[in-house]
């Protein structure tokens, strides 16, 4: 008898002389399972490996195996799965694809930059900085032990409802690690969209709860919460849920993570600017003068993006620059409708992170909740640059403009010119404007 055998029965022999409890041995970690075809290549015949397989708890286990292994997860896999509970878990991971990335921490020597603002795109608080919900599992749960699907859901529902404890409690109780902290998330992410700026701070200590994910966590919060915009030619008082979310944050964070608290802040006013002029037909800023001074490079940089378009791709900057500031002061006609918000997405992020110490010495501010801009207090310095900024993100990019950019004498336009033509694909080899075709993404994003 091999000698581990022996020492298994010798235990098992003991306990029952002592009358102990023996626990089961631990069952063969997920990640050594991997199927013969390629999810990738061959992703029917790798979907039918993992629906062989006779348990069904082994079948999602196969799933988040191949997720733990790095594997790039497609819908096509996804919608091969014929089991029910892999295929969900298989689209989990498609849509919410940090939870196949590395776990992220912000390194404390970023927030040493020279110049202020957000060190970069994504950011998580300070270490150190702890939820203060506590994770008993509430008294009327309804999951079954081990039913992690259901402890999300019912966490979920909870958070919507005011009830950030009784979340915490359902999420604690999901032993993986990974699932209780995408619990957090996504518990956090309802409090944000159902409640709006009541629910931000409970958002925010439901996101301290998510472990690697908080930069991501707090990222979608923010942006949910600056789905409360109006359009930019609103009355005052419309804004008054973007106020509140605001003043919210920094009572939250000031005692936490003051500087957090002003970083939220700042991409919560991005983002919601952004979305008021997407929803806004005729651009115009005149509305905005009554937003708090914070808001104001946001203002601009939304309007930027939403008007260049719509100038003749030769126009030079100087042209632009006038035509932005006449629209800043326009007070746009109130509508009904909606406008085409999915023109004014912003594409990837072009100033994720500092990469030298010029960076380190540009102001920063969030652009377009997800990117970084440097700012200025001159209006026309300004202005040129968020018209670079939004002539990156046209497809084809206004490289002309960029060039021209780069020749300009202040040191900050010529540094966000030179830095979004390095990051900029080279102009088409016709002069045709129409966009090329951008397949679809499976993993990336979120």
């Amino acid at each position: 008898m091999p000698s581990s055998s022996r020492r298994c029965c010798c235990t098992l022999a003991l306990a029952l002389l002592l009358g102990c409890t023996v626990e089961a041995p631990p069952p063969t970690p997920a990640a050594a399972w991997s199927p013969r075809a390629d999810p990738v290549q061959d992703p029917v015949a790798a979907a039918a490996e993992i629906d062989a397989l006779a348990d069904p708890i082994a079948r999602v286990a196969a799933v988040n195996a191949l997720a733990d292994a790095d594997v790039p997860i497609t819908w096509t896999f996804c919608a091969a799965l014929q089991d029910a509970s892999a295929r969900q878990r298989c689209e989990r991971f498609v849509t919410r694809p940090h939870l196949t990335e590395e776990a992220m921490s912000q390194p404390e020597r970023d927030r040493d930059r020279a110049a202020p603002g957000p060190p970069a795109g994504l950011l998580a608080p300070r270490p150190g900085v702890a939820s203060s919900l506590s994770v008993a599992a509430p008294a009327d749960d309804r999951c079954a032990a081990g039913d992690d699907a259901c402890h999300r859901k019912e966490a979920a529902l909870v958070a919507r409802l005011g009830q950030a404890e009784a979340a915490a409690g359902l999420c604690a109780a999901i032993a993986d690690p990974r699932w209780s902290q995408e619990c957090r998330f996504e518990a956090a992410e309802a409090a944000a969209k159902q409640r709006g700026a009541d629910g931000q701070q409970d958002m925010a200590e439901l996101c301290l709860g998510t472990g690697g994910y908080q930069a991501r966590c707090f990222h979608h919060g923010a942006r949910l919460l600056a789905t409360a915009a109006p359009d930019a030619a609103a009355p005052p008082e419309a804004w008054d849920p973007l106020r509140e979310s605001a003043a919210s944050m920094a009572v939250f964070w000031t005692e936490r993570d003051p500087a957090f608290g002003r970083w939220q802040q700042d991409r919560l006013w991005s983002y919601a600017l952004w979305q008021a002029m997407a929803h806004t037909p005729t651009p115009g800023a005149g509305s905005l003068t009554g937003l708090p001074p914070e808001a104001t490079p946001h203002i601009r940089q939304a309007l930027a993006l939403r008007m260049m378009p719509e100038a003749p791709r030769s126009a030079g900057l100087d042209a632009r620059l006038q035509a932005l500031n006449e629209a800043l002061d326009f007070i746009p006609p109130v509508f009904v409708a909606r406008g085409r918000p999915e023109r004014m997405h912003p594409g990837a992020p072009l100033w994720p992170t500092d990469v030298n110490a010029e960076d380190e010495a540009m102001p920063a501010a969030f652009c377009l909740g997800s990117s970084r801009r440097t700012v200025s207090p001159d209006r026309d310095v300004d202005g040129r640059i968020v018209l670079l900024e939004a002539a990156a993100r046209q497809t084809p990019p206004l490289t002309a403009l960029l060039q021209e950019g780069s020749q300009e004498a202040d040191p900050q336009v010529q540094w966000t010119a030179r830095r979004l033509l390095r990051g900029s694909p080279p102009p088409p080899t016709d002069a045709a404007d129409s966009p090329p075709p951008h397949p679809p993404s499976d993993r990336r994003g979120g």
